[in-house]
This record gives C-alpha cells, structure tokens and sequence, in this order.
C-alpha cells in the first residue's frame, strides 16, 4: 500500500463507535485494523429482536480483539445487551479477507447463524481451491500484459501473502435478493462488479454497502476473465441499481465514513469511472 492510500484509509477511519437510532432500529460501527493501516468498519444492527453483524474483519494481528474490545465497549457506553454468543445473524457483503477472515474466531464464540452470496460463497467453503483457481488466472491474465517476470512475482506475491493464514469454513444459507427480508427487516440487494456476489444490505432507509459505495475512493475492478460477474461494466451497472432504491437516507461503507447521501455518491462514482474510461480508450485510440 503507498503512503498517499494509508494517508487515506487514516483520514477515513471512523473516529468512534457511532450509534444510529430510529425507532426500532439501533446501529454500532466498530473499525478494525484488518491490515497494516486499512479498516474495515463491522456493523452491529439490532432490528426488532434480532442482533445482526454485517461484516467481521481478516483475523489478522489485533483485528478480532478490536472486534471484542469494540462490543465491550457499546454494551458499557450504551447498555446495549450484546456479545457475540447473543448475535443471531453474521451477514458479509462479499468474498474479500478483509471482511469474513475472522470467521473461524468468530464460529468459535458464536452459533449465529452466517450468510453470504452464493457466488461468493466458495471463498469461505472451499477457500483453499478458489485461492489456487483464482491465483491461476490472475497469472494467465498478467502474463498477457507483457509485464516483467520480475513484477509479475511481485504481484502474484502480495496476492498470495496474505492468504495463507485461513482455511474453509461453513456457510449457512446464501443471501439472495429475491427471497424476502430476513428477519423480516434485511433485503439484500446483489450488486456484483467488486466481487461476483457482492451485496447491499438494506435496513429500512439505510443501506450497508461493503465496498460497492464507499465515502472517498472507489474499489478496484477486476476484469472479468479473471472472475465471473466482475468488471467495469458490472459495478455501473450496479451503481444505477443502488441509484434506484427508493427513499435511502444514508449509506454504511465497509471502509471509511457514513454517507450522508448515497444516491449523491453513487452518482460521483459513476462519473469517476466514466472519465476514467474515456482517458484510456483516448490513450488507446
């Protein structure tokens, strides 16, 4: 990571544990240093009488100690009656280390019941074979870019580095967008580009959005012939259907800060992206 990005997971970390309240519906944020300088923001959303957690962390250093410090901390400040044993529902947005690596720590703790994509599912369930598929792929793909061999095992190796510390693990259910809201209060919406099952989690007018919306960048695309359903040409067309959910007030990134207005971001994004796209079929025209 170069400074100028650790510069920018620093300045949009959240600075506290925030709580959101509405009725019957009450949201905690606790930040977790995944890795070296980058966050991951794990939600806790009580809704009626269920306890969710959306997302978890990597697992790595101190990330699932910050996740025990960060429910210790709401059930004192706020006497809200948590832990993890009392969690009902583990819902995570999307395949990526940074947000189930912790699973393990947690179905250790937990019988919550843990959900995600079914195209994303293989991640967890059988990680160690999706590794090997994906780490195959990424090689093929570079190797046609025509980049040095010397950078290419520089990258395959940041890739791989990380990876070795997991091994599969249990889902059990898939979150799907037609089925109805779980708990009569979690719709999830499937918005791949990021990630092939990437999703949304809607909470009445507020949407937790992993790493499709965040409040100051923007998540990388992978082209498609290195996963399926992921991709420019996937994300914007994600990004429109965000755009299309009606009466949001504010969005829940798994990195960085609340945004105030989601239909705002996703519009800001898109328009990155397009510029972005023109600059390069310029460069290649």
């Amino acid at each position: 990571m170069s400074v100028a990005i650790a510069e920018r997971e620093r300045e949009g970390r959240p600075r506290d544990i925030g709580r959101v309240v509405s009725e019957d519906l009450r949201v905690y944020c606790i930040p977790v240093e995944s890795f070296p300088n980058h966050y991951t923001n794990v939600y806790l959303v009580r809704a009626g009488d269920t306890l969710a957690m959306i997302d978890l962390g990597s697992g790595w250093g101190e990330s699932s100690s910050q996740l025990v410090k960060g429910i210790e901390e709401i059930r004192s400040r706020f006497g809200e009656r948590v832990s993890l044993e009392e969690i009902d529902l583990l819902l995570i947005t999307h395949g990526h280390v940074d947000h189930f690596g912790s699973l393990s720590f947690f179905r250790s703790r937990s019988n919550a019941g843990v959900g995600i994509h079914r195209l994303d599912s293989r991640q967890i369930i059988n990680f160690e074979e999706t590794i090997l598929v994906v780490a195959r792929d990424l090689r093929l793909f570079l190797q046609t870019t025509g980049i040095p061999e010397e950078t290419l095992r520089s990258l395959m190796g940041m890739y791989t580095s990380s990876k070795n510390m997991l091994s599969s693990m249990p889902v059990d259910f898939y979150l799907a967008e037609e089925d109805p809201p779980l708990a009569d209060a979690f719709r999830i919406w499937h918005v791949p580009g990021h990630c092939p099952g990437a999703v949304c989690i809607q909470v009445g007018d507020l949407l937790f959005t992993g790493d499709h919306l965040l409040s100051g960048i923007t998540p990388h695309q992978s082209p498609e012939v290195i996963a399926r359903y992921t991709g420019l040409g996937h994300y914007l067309h994600s990004l429109a259907r965000v755009r299309a959910i009606p009466g949001l007030k504010k969005a829940f990134g798994g990195h960085q800060q609340v945004m105030e207005d989601p239909y705002g971001r996703a519009e800001a994004i898109e328009a990155f992206h397009r510029e972005r796209l023109d600059r390069v079929l310029e460069i290649c025209r």
